[in-house]
Protein backbone atom coordinates (compact mmCIF):
# COMPACT_ATOMS: atom_id res chain seq x y z
CA UNK A 1 0.00 0.00 0.00
CA UNK A 2 1.03 3.73 -1.05
CA UNK A 3 0.96 6.46 1.32
CA UNK A 4 1.22 10.25 0.76
CA UNK A 5 3.20 12.64 2.57
CA UNK A 6 -0.02 13.83 4.03
CA UNK A 7 -0.88 10.72 5.55
CA UNK A 8 2.93 10.57 7.21
CA UNK A 9 2.68 13.45 8.65
CA UNK A 10 -1.13 12.67 10.70
CA UNK A 11 0.64 9.26 11.31
CA UNK A 12 3.19 10.59 12.64
CA UNK A 13 1.15 12.47 15.32
CA UNK A 14 -0.39 9.56 16.56
CA UNK A 15 2.53 7.08 16.37
CA UNK A 16 2.50 5.03 19.73
CA UNK A 17 5.67 5.29 21.44
CA UNK A 18 6.15 1.44 21.83
CA UNK A 19 5.95 0.82 18.40
CA UNK A 20 9.07 -1.71 17.58
CA UNK A 21 8.30 -2.10 13.88
CA UNK A 22 8.07 0.53 10.70
CA UNK A 23 8.29 -0.47 7.10
CA UNK A 24 7.22 2.25 4.42
CA UNK A 25 9.27 0.21 1.63
CA UNK A 26 8.61 1.03 -2.14
CA UNK A 27 6.20 3.73 -1.29
CA UNK A 28 6.62 6.08 -4.24
CA UNK A 29 4.46 9.14 -3.36
CA UNK A 30 6.06 9.51 0.29
CA UNK A 31 8.85 12.55 0.03
CA UNK A 32 11.98 12.73 2.45
CA UNK A 33 9.40 15.43 4.05
CA UNK A 34 7.12 12.89 4.78
CA UNK A 35 9.82 10.25 6.16
CA UNK A 36 11.37 13.00 8.06
CA UNK A 37 7.84 13.48 9.42
CA UNK A 38 8.20 9.89 11.25
CA UNK A 39 11.37 10.17 12.17
CA UNK A 40 11.59 13.61 14.43
CA UNK A 41 9.81 11.96 17.02
CA UNK A 42 11.97 10.15 19.70
CA UNK A 43 10.78 6.21 19.53
CA UNK A 44 11.38 2.99 20.47
CA UNK A 45 11.42 1.37 16.69
CA UNK A 46 14.07 -1.69 16.49
CA UNK A 47 12.91 -2.26 13.02
CA UNK A 48 12.84 0.54 9.96
CA UNK A 49 13.06 -0.44 6.07
CA UNK A 50 12.66 2.17 3.78
CA UNK A 51 14.06 0.65 0.97
CA UNK A 52 13.86 2.63 -2.38
CA UNK A 53 12.77 5.24 -0.37
CA UNK A 54 13.02 9.17 -0.48
CA UNK A 55 15.85 9.21 2.27
CA UNK A 56 18.36 12.09 2.76
CA UNK A 57 21.49 12.55 4.59
CA UNK A 58 19.54 14.45 6.84
CA UNK A 59 17.02 11.86 7.62
CA UNK A 60 19.95 9.79 8.59
CA UNK A 61 20.38 12.44 11.06
CA UNK A 62 16.98 12.04 12.50
CA UNK A 63 17.68 8.37 12.47
CA UNK A 64 20.41 9.05 14.75
CA UNK A 65 18.98 11.33 17.41
CA UNK A 66 15.35 9.81 17.51
CA UNK A 67 15.83 5.78 16.73
CA UNK A 68 18.58 5.01 19.42
CA UNK A 69 17.25 0.93 19.81
CA UNK A 70 17.37 0.21 16.08
CA UNK A 71 18.17 -3.17 15.25
CA UNK A 72 17.43 -3.98 11.88
CA UNK A 73 17.61 -1.16 9.14
CA UNK A 74 16.73 -1.75 5.05
CA UNK A 75 17.93 0.93 3.24
CA UNK A 76 18.48 -0.84 0.14
CA UNK A 77 18.50 1.13 -3.34
CA UNK A 78 18.25 4.29 -1.17
CA UNK A 79 19.78 6.71 -3.60
CA UNK A 80 20.17 10.46 -2.21
CA UNK A 81 22.38 9.51 1.14
CA UNK A 82 26.26 9.91 1.15
CA UNK A 83 28.93 7.66 2.53
CA UNK A 84 29.80 10.37 5.44
CA UNK A 85 26.10 10.23 6.50
CA UNK A 86 26.02 6.62 6.34
CA UNK A 87 28.81 6.68 9.21
CA UNK A 88 27.12 8.58 11.41
CA UNK A 89 24.84 6.46 11.20
CA UNK A 90 26.88 3.91 11.54
CA UNK A 91 28.79 5.63 14.53
CA UNK A 92 25.34 5.81 16.25
CA UNK A 93 23.61 2.42 16.24
CA UNK A 94 25.37 0.74 18.60
CA UNK A 95 22.32 -2.16 19.32
CA UNK A 96 22.48 -2.42 15.14
CA UNK A 97 22.69 -6.07 14.10
CA UNK A 98 21.36 -6.21 10.51
CA UNK A 99 21.86 -3.56 7.89
CA UNK A 100 20.88 -4.09 4.13
CA UNK A 101 22.99 -1.48 2.10
CA UNK A 102 22.56 -3.11 -1.65
CA UNK A 103 22.19 -0.39 -4.64
CA UNK A 104 22.05 2.00 -1.98
CA UNK A 105 24.28 5.45 -2.70
CA UNK A 106 23.66 4.60 -6.12
CA UNK A 107 26.20 1.49 -5.36
CA UNK A 108 29.32 3.54 -5.07
CA UNK A 109 29.96 3.03 -1.39
CA UNK A 110 33.52 3.08 -0.82
CA UNK A 111 35.33 0.62 1.89
CA UNK A 112 35.41 3.17 4.83
CA UNK A 113 31.85 3.13 5.52
CA UNK A 114 31.54 -0.79 5.78
CA UNK A 115 34.34 0.04 8.13
CA UNK A 116 32.41 2.25 9.90
CA UNK A 117 29.71 -0.31 10.53
CA UNK A 118 31.70 -3.15 11.03
CA UNK A 119 33.84 -1.29 13.51
CA UNK A 120 31.48 0.68 15.58
CA UNK A 121 28.12 -2.01 15.41
CA UNK A 122 29.39 -4.87 17.57
CA UNK A 123 26.16 -6.39 17.82
CA UNK A 124 26.00 -6.52 13.35
CA UNK A 125 24.78 -10.33 12.79
CA UNK A 126 23.85 -9.73 9.41
CA UNK A 127 25.10 -7.60 6.01
CA UNK A 128 23.14 -7.22 2.87
CA UNK A 129 25.68 -4.88 0.41
CA UNK A 130 24.65 -6.15 -3.62
CA UNK A 131 25.44 -4.64 -6.07
CA UNK A 132 28.68 -2.33 -3.97
CA UNK A 133 31.08 -2.23 -7.31
CA UNK A 134 33.67 -0.22 -5.42
CA UNK A 135 33.48 -2.60 -2.59
CA UNK A 136 36.83 -4.34 -1.85
CA UNK A 137 37.58 -6.91 0.50
CA UNK A 138 39.61 -4.23 2.89
CA UNK A 139 37.15 -4.37 5.28
CA UNK A 140 37.26 -7.50 5.97
CA UNK A 141 40.45 -8.45 5.92
CA UNK A 142 40.46 -7.88 9.88
CA UNK A 143 38.20 -10.29 10.38
CA UNK A 144 41.46 -12.88 10.31
CA UNK A 145 43.75 -12.42 13.34
CA UNK A 146 46.75 -10.59 12.49
CA UNK A 147 45.85 -11.06 8.43
CA UNK A 148 49.26 -9.18 7.61
CA UNK A 149 51.43 -11.98 9.50
CA UNK A 150 49.65 -14.70 7.95
CA UNK A 151 49.43 -13.55 4.52
CA UNK A 152 53.63 -13.14 4.76
CA UNK A 153 53.41 -16.66 6.24
CA UNK A 154 51.19 -17.69 3.75
CA UNK A 155 53.08 -16.20 0.48
CA UNK A 156 56.39 -17.85 2.39
CA UNK A 157 54.75 -21.64 2.36
CA UNK A 158 54.04 -21.20 -1.30
CA UNK A 159 57.22 -19.81 -2.20
CA UNK A 160 58.28 -22.93 -0.52
CA UNK A 161 56.41 -25.13 -2.21
CA UNK A 162 57.61 -23.95 -5.32
CA UNK A 163 61.37 -24.35 -4.32
CA UNK A 164 60.59 -27.94 -3.37
CA UNK A 165 59.10 -29.09 -6.43
CA UNK A 166 61.58 -27.31 -8.50
CA UNK A 167 64.14 -29.17 -6.30
CA UNK A 168 62.82 -32.94 -7.08
CA UNK A 169 62.81 -31.90 -10.60
CA UNK A 170 66.75 -31.28 -10.68
CA UNK A 171 67.51 -33.85 -8.13
CA UNK A 172 65.36 -36.36 -7.00
CA UNK A 173 68.09 -37.69 -4.51
CA UNK A 174 70.13 -34.33 -3.29
CA UNK A 175 68.45 -32.87 -0.58
CA UNK A 176 69.69 -29.38 -0.06
CA UNK A 177 68.62 -26.39 2.28
CA UNK A 178 66.79 -23.71 1.16
CA UNK A 179 66.90 -20.32 2.88
CA UNK A 180 63.22 -20.41 4.30
CA UNK A 181 64.05 -23.91 5.62
CA UNK A 182 63.91 -22.44 9.22
CA UNK A 183 61.10 -20.75 10.69
CA UNK A 184 61.33 -18.80 14.20
CA UNK A 185 57.15 -18.45 14.03
CA UNK A 186 54.49 -20.20 12.13
CA UNK A 187 51.52 -18.61 12.13
CA UNK A 188 48.44 -20.41 11.97
CA UNK A 189 45.64 -17.78 11.90
CA UNK A 190 42.36 -17.40 13.63
CA UNK A 191 39.38 -15.40 13.45
CA UNK A 192 40.01 -12.19 15.55
CA UNK A 193 38.07 -12.00 18.78
CA UNK A 194 37.68 -8.10 18.37
CA UNK A 195 36.79 -7.45 15.28
CA UNK A 196 33.44 -7.51 13.85
CA UNK A 197 32.72 -10.62 16.12
CA UNK A 198 29.04 -11.10 15.80
CA UNK A 199 29.08 -11.11 12.03
CA UNK A 200 27.31 -14.57 10.44
CA UNK A 201 26.19 -13.67 7.10
CA UNK A 202 27.57 -11.27 4.61
CA UNK A 203 26.14 -10.92 1.23
CA UNK A 204 28.39 -9.81 -1.73
CA UNK A 205 26.61 -10.30 -5.09
CA UNK A 206 27.28 -8.16 -7.58
CA UNK A 207 30.30 -6.85 -5.87
CA UNK A 208 32.67 -6.30 -8.92
CA UNK A 209 35.94 -5.14 -6.64
CA UNK A 210 36.15 -8.10 -3.94
CA UNK A 211 38.95 -10.60 -4.07
CA UNK A 212 37.83 -14.16 -4.13
CA UNK A 213 40.60 -15.46 -2.57
CA UNK A 214 40.74 -13.31 0.47
CA UNK A 215 37.12 -14.28 1.17
CA UNK A 216 37.93 -17.44 0.71
CA UNK A 217 40.75 -16.98 3.33
CA UNK A 218 38.35 -15.28 5.43
CA UNK A 219 35.54 -18.04 5.40
CA UNK A 220 38.14 -21.41 5.80
CA UNK A 221 39.85 -19.25 9.11
CA UNK A 222 36.16 -18.59 10.82
CA UNK A 223 35.57 -22.36 10.89
CA UNK A 224 31.64 -22.26 9.88
CA UNK A 225 31.00 -19.21 12.41
CA UNK A 226 30.68 -16.60 8.89
CA UNK A 227 28.93 -17.47 5.76
CA UNK A 228 29.42 -15.47 2.74
CA UNK A 229 27.58 -14.74 -0.62
CA UNK A 230 29.53 -14.38 -3.89
CA UNK A 231 29.16 -12.08 -6.74
CA UNK A 232 27.12 -15.24 -8.42
CA UNK A 233 24.98 -15.74 -5.23
CA UNK A 234 26.80 -19.16 -3.77
CA UNK A 235 28.48 -19.63 -0.44
CA UNK A 236 31.99 -19.23 -0.85
CA UNK A 237 33.57 -22.38 0.14
CA UNK A 238 36.37 -22.66 2.33
CA UNK A 239 39.41 -23.34 1.17
CA UNK A 240 42.38 -25.79 2.69
CA UNK A 241 45.89 -25.06 1.94
CA UNK A 242 47.56 -27.99 1.99
CA UNK A 243 51.35 -28.18 2.18
CA UNK A 244 54.00 -30.59 2.34
CA UNK A 245 56.25 -30.81 5.44
CA UNK A 246 58.54 -28.29 6.76
CA UNK A 247 61.13 -28.50 9.14
CA UNK A 248 60.16 -25.95 11.99
CA UNK A 249 63.13 -24.12 14.15
CA UNK A 250 61.89 -22.61 17.26
CA UNK A 251 63.33 -20.26 19.17
CA UNK A 252 64.28 -23.46 21.43
CA UNK A 253 65.84 -24.70 18.63
CA UNK A 254 64.04 -27.76 18.82
CA UNK A 255 63.10 -29.05 15.50
CA UNK A 256 59.83 -30.53 14.67
CA UNK A 257 57.85 -32.00 11.66
CA UNK A 258 54.65 -30.46 10.96
CA UNK A 259 52.22 -30.18 8.65
CA UNK A 260 50.50 -26.94 7.95
CA UNK A 261 46.39 -27.86 6.63
CA UNK A 262 44.67 -24.63 6.83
Amino acid sequence: MDIHDVTAIRLAAKLAENLKSLDISYCQELTERGINSLLRKKSCVTSFSVRQGALSDLSLGLLCDNLRQLRSLNIASVKSITGNGLISLAKSLRHLDFIDLSWASGSSLQDDVIEAFLTHCPRLNRMELSGQSLLTSGPFLPIISDYQKWSKCKALFFLKTKERELESKISAEEETDSSDDEYKAVCFPHRSTTFSTNLQHLSLEYCDSITDSDMEDIVTVCRGSLTVIDYYSWAVKPRLLRLNKFKIKGNTNLESDVDPVQ
